[in-house]
């Protein structure tokens, strides 16, 4: 049996209980002993392509009708493909997702009679697996070593429109990413490494398309108009990402996501690349702008805590015969654990020693202007936290680009542009 079979077995009392929340409420009463009628409202229900598929028994991405959010028609050509714009299309109503027979690829679901459920955004539009595990990773694909040349049929010409000059490759890239590593902050959330080694994460691939894209590989494109609508896709996902966002910014996303999937479009109906890089994970960068005027920014909803909560789930020793029990002791020992960590967290006292960090790479000395605001903003420091502001002991210090804690290298953000 599919997990697509039984899902809603696992979720049904989880749902149950949220439908009792949002329409019946519960009963809370105060200290004071006043009662007061609480309700609980669902946001959204979100998780990768696949996972959302199951949820709303939607027949999935190789479908003719294979995106969950509007109605377009794909074309099959061995797989399933998107093409022309994404914002075009309306996207689908409320009553599609609770019809008994198929709509569009879609059979009703118990989660679309919800109280709160709203349509498409219901589902959200995870960030992590569409720019990480699928968009930064078809990017890559356009370029030397081509990891499919079914794809690229033209790639050999001048019309093929990720050409680059100088005979640059991703291997030439992938060396470039390794040697700038020393010179990177530490606030990265990936791996800075070659990404074409095989073991890089979503995470990586992101920062690979943020960073490293436009800066090691556009600029080396022949051909013009890919080098204007590559930067402003990655801008796009640059905005995507932020925390912040204003109207002009969905603005601007929307047109960057359109006019790439035309240009792609274009290039397919004119034979310079195949129609095969239009699946439906392309398909919906077109309906990201849509999500977050729905939604707000898209880390807001994003699934990365959800996957390191799997990972930590992989990790545990469970019982192949027992799954459930297994799983549920595993869980109520994690929970004690974590009460009893936060309670001796508490009671705490700061490491009088000093060691909670071990210093990495060459001592560094500076002298001049820049030692003489850093020595005043040390007085500063001194000062608010009563440990003394007198220069004697400011002169004495030694400076790091590095520091190693609780296993995660640190790097000074001053140390981009010197020798730290």
């Amino acid at each position: 049996t599919s997990p697509a079979n039984y899902v809603y077995t696992f979720l049904q009392p989880i749902i149950t209980e949220l439908f009792a929340l949002a329409t019946d409420g519960m009963e809370v009463t105060t200290i004071e002993g006043e009662s007061i009628n609480a309700k609980v409202h669902l946001l959204l229900f979100t998780g990768d392509t696949l996972a959302v598929a199951d949820l709303i028994n939607h027949r999935g991405h190789s479908h003719k009708y294979g995106c969950r959010i509007c109605p377009i028609a794909g074309v099959y050509n061995g797989g399933t493909y998107f093409h022309g714009k994404a914002s075009s299309h309306t996207p689908r109503s409320v009553d599609s997702y609770r019809t008994l027979n198929e709509t569009l690829g879609i059979t009703r679901s118990p989660i679309a009679f919800h109280p709160d459920f709203r349509g498409p955004a219901f589902f959200g539009l995870d960030e992590m697996h569409l720019f990480g595990q699928n968009l930064a990773r078809r990017l890559r694909e356009y370029f030397r070593p081509y990891p499919d040349r079914n794809i690229l049929p033209d790639v050999e010409t001048r019309n093929y429109p990720f050409l680059l000059t100088d005979n640059r490759t991703m291997k030439h890239v992938g060396q470039d990413m390794v040697k700038s590593r020393p010179l990177l902050p530490g606030h990265f959330d990936g791996n800075w490494t070659d990404i074409s080694s095989g073991s890089s994460r979503a995470v990586d691939w992101i920062d690979f398309m943020l960073y490293a894209l436009p800066t090691l590989v556009i600029p080396y494109l022949t051909n013009k108009k890919s080098k204007e609508i590559l930067n402003n896709l990655v801008i796009a996902c640059h905005l995507s990402l932020r925390w912040e966002v204003r109207p002009e910014d969905m603005n601007f996303v929307r047109n960057a996501m359109s006019r790439y999937q035309v240009f792609l479009d274009t290039n397919a109906q004119g034979g310079h690349i195949s129609r095969k890089s239009q699946p439906v994970q392309i398909h919906y960068l077109g309906h990201v702008s849509y999500i977050m005027q729905c939604l707000g920014p898209m880390p807001a909803y994003s699934c990365r805590s959800l996957e390191r909560t799997i990972g930590q789930y992989k990790q545990m020793s469970i019982s192949k015969n027992k799954k459930g029990p297994s799983l549920q002791i595993k869980l109520e020992d994690r929970l004690i654990k974590n009460i009893a960590d936060a309670h001796s967290a508490a009671q705490e006292n700061v490491n009088e020693d000093g060691e909670l960090c071990v210093l990495k790479g060459k001592r560094y000395k500076i002298d001049g202007d820049a030692f003489a605001k850093l020595r005043r903003a040390l007085k500063r420091y001194l000062a608010r936290m009563g440990l003394g502001g007198g220069n004697d002991g400011v002169e004495g210090w030694s400076f790091y680009g590095q520091m190693e804690r609780d296993g995660k290298v640190y790097r000074s953000v001053c140390s981009v542009g010197g020798d730290i």
